[in-house]
């Protein structure tokens, strides 16, 4: 149990130092995760899973999360999936 409690607590430490550049500088990109983006787009996850593989759409991985720009969701883009 111990052994196993110590590898989460790396991983999370890890994850935390991936996760620290993008929001803690002033100049930080604005991130929304998968069901944000599903959300404004009234899509799938099978969808954005072929939107991401197909590079239609910018993301950025942090662990095993996607994340992506909130910058790449224009008034033309939410328009277009309405």
């Amino acid at each position: 149990m111990g052994k196993r409690i110590e590898r989460i607590e790396k991983e999370l430490e890890e994850l935390k130092r991936m996760i620290h550049p993008l929001v803690s500088s002033h100049s930080a990109i604005e991130l929304y995760d998968s069901a944000k983006v599903k959300q404004l787009l009234k899509i799938s996850d099978s969808t954005l899973y072929r939107m991401r593989k197909n590079k239609e759409i910018p993301f950025r991985l942090v662990g095993k999360m996607h994340y992506y720009p909130k910058s790449f969701f224009t008034e033309e883009l939410l328009e277009r999936y309405q």
